[in-house]
């Protein structure tokens, strides 16, 4: 206030006042202060003094230097923008005072090396690093191809992903000779999309591992996130939230798992505002060059999730397919994993066993690549702590490992899917709307059982456990309190499967759902325990829907839901969890 009144530009002022700071909290101020503040100092008059390039920081070294009686060999200052680079990568780098820091330390280090420096005082390379720094150098100047032979060496297939990195090595190469940028000749986004278990996971952080020793990035760490921790549950916070993970990785690859969740269809309409802010930072100097961004899922639905936004598409123009494991990788990949004293066991009959069993493997519902094969290595393992001292392993040994974890499934050749029963009329949404079905409507499932299956796709058995699918789950509530329930939880943004996963896992005592708590008393006049009871009563027919898409899961079945409340979707996925019930089952 006291600047504001001070500060009037009137004629005969002596005096001129400069503020100075970084943009972003420069911005942040002048929405907290006096207005007058931001009409005195309008921003879009400020000088912006951008960072550094990489040759100007080399001459600040070697004069800097020079003026402290240091001389820095052209080798040597390159090696030292390695580091500035890294330091570069993180919010707010020091430039100028970045160089003062690195050449102080790399004097202290001459230092000590050199007890009697002399007249010659000339920095090396070991000056400007620590050992365990040379040692990383080291290990990334023995050849891009090397590097990326060992880091694949124990990864079964992958062709494409070592394909592109080679392309990118030569890129950078031929680039760097001709004394061109590489970064515009390069992508730094990318879809990798497969089923789970593939491999995706892992071949990111081996991935940042090479981009890291090429020199793309600084750092070779992997910043993992799910698309649920890119929004808050707050209107107006999920851009910063969005923001926030993208400056986190700067330098680095984030890996954002199960990104079709940022279709607002499937997470949320929070998610708009997530896609709206990672393509905002994708074209941002902040951001621009500065990481790489890997979208992972399955294909189909993360293609879904694109089409929400054609800008999104058009920045991720990589995509690296992972395709189901073979027989023959999946014992190779077993064989990698299986304990070296476990695979000394293996007899000459487990190793013939072997090819037909990886085979039953693949061939099993819900095969999940590599996750089902460290299960089977785990299995193998507790198999061969039974046996005797000195004993083999059979290949009867194996089938029992297998067969520990894989009982009940049925081959996929052979597992057939429910044939799709039409929706109930009375299923639409209307001014005299039956009663709320959380679970298949009682008319769908009479069809169901009342339409004789083809021979060639007889409908998979249900467990019996699963005769509860015909019972309401939601019957103790009515329409009106569902109505409620639907609004208080679109407001708080867990309308969601993260959102309902979020009140299941947390206390009753947690902020959200005393939030839920306070907005339902409200809404319907309830006391504060009336709400509360309400809630854990609707909370334990969520658990037991979730027991309903678990039974229904392992029986090879996909529903079609749709919401008891508003008439929502018919998708194969839950849009709405007020009060969700089945109206159908797709065919796969």
């Amino acid at each position: 206030d006291t600047l504001v009144e001070q500060i009037q530009a009137r004629p005969g002022d002596d005096r001129a006042v400069i503020l100075i700071g970084y943009r972003d909290e420069m911005e942040r101020m002048f929405t907290a202060v006096n207005p007058g503040l931001a009409r005195r100092f309008p921003l879009e008059n400020a000088f912006n003094f951008t960072d550094y390039d990489d040759n100007s920081l080399i001459r600040i070294l070697k004069s800097t230097a020079q003026a402290h009686g240091f001389q820095v060999p052209a080798g040597v200052a390159v090696k030292a923008m390695e580091a500035l680079r890294k330091a570069r990568a993180r919010p707010n780098f020091g430039n100028a005072g970045a160089v003062m820091a690195m050449l102080t330390t790399a004097e202290q280090r001459f230092m000590t090396r050199c007890a009697a420096p002399g007249s010659g005082k000339v920095l090396a390379v070991e000056d400007f690093f620590s050992a365990h720094e040379l040692d990383e150098m080291t290990q990334r100047d023995t050849g891009d191809l090397t590097v990326m032979r060992r880091l694949f060496a124990d990864v079964s297939g992958c062709e494409d992903i070592k394909t592109l990195l080679t392309e990118y090595s030569q890129t950078i190469t031929f680039a760097k000779s001709r004394g061109q940028d590489y970064r515009s000749h390069i992508d730094y986004n990318f879809l990798f999309v497969g089923a789970p278990g593939t491999g995706k996971t892992t071949v990111a952080r081996k991935m940042g591992a090479m981009l890291c020793n090429l020199g793309v990035i600084p750092y070779a760490e992997v910043v993992e996130k799910s698309a649920s921790d890119l929004t808050t549950g707050y209107a107006g916070q999920t851009g910063k939230s969005t923001r926030a993970v993208f400056k986190e990785a700067l330098g680095k690859v984030l890996f954002i798992d199960e990104a079709y969740q940022l279709n607002p269809q499937r997470g949320g309409p929070y998610m708009t505002e997530a896609v709206d802010e990672i393509v905002k930072c994708l074209t941002d100097d902040e951001f621009k060059g500065k990481l790489v961004v890997v979208l992972a899922g399955y294909e189909d639905d993360i293609d879904g999730m694109l089409a929400v936004n054609a800008g999104l598409r058009s920045r991720f123009p990589k995509k690296i397919r992972f395709s189901d494991f073979t027989p023959a990788q999946t014992r190779n990949v077993l064989l990698t994993k299986l304990d070296p004293a476990v695979r000394s066991m293996l007899s000459k009959d487990a190793g013939t066993a072997l090819a037909p069993l990886c085979a039953e493997l693949c061939a099993a519902t819900d095969f999940s690549n590599g996750r089902d094969v460290d299960t089977w290595a785990r299995e193998i393992f507790r198999v061969a702590a039974t046996k005797p001292a000195n004993t083999l392993l059979s290949g009867a040994d194996l089938r029992q490992a297998l067969h520990n974890f894989i009982r009940g499934r049925t081959p996929r050749a052979q597992a057939t899917r429910a044939a799709p029963v039409p929706a109930q009329p009375q299923a639409t949404q209307t001014a005299a709307a039956p009663a709320v079905r959380a679970a298949v409507s009682t008319a769908a499932a009479a069809a169901a059982r009342a339409a004789p299956p083809p021979p060639a796709q007889a409908p998979a058995a249900l467990p019996d456990s699963t005769a509860e699918l015909e019972e309401n789950l939601f019957a103790e509530f009515s329409p009106r309190q569902l109505a409620d329930l639907q609004s208080a939880l679109d407001e708080l943004n867990i309308n969601t499967e993260a959102g309902i996963q979020r009140l299941l896992t947390e206390g009753p005592d947690s902020a959200l759902r005393n939030a839920l708590i306070s907005l339902l008393g409200i809404r319907r006049g309830l006391s504060p325990d009336a709400a509360r009871q309400f809630l854990e009563s609707w909370l334990q027919a969520q658990r037991e829907l979730q027991q309903v898409m678990c039974e229904l899961k392992q029986a090879q079945r996909v529903p079609i839901w749709r919401c008891g409340v508003c008439g929502r979707a018919d998708q194969p996925y839950i849009a709405c969890y007020v009060a969700p019930y089945i109206v159908g089952f797709k065919t796969i």
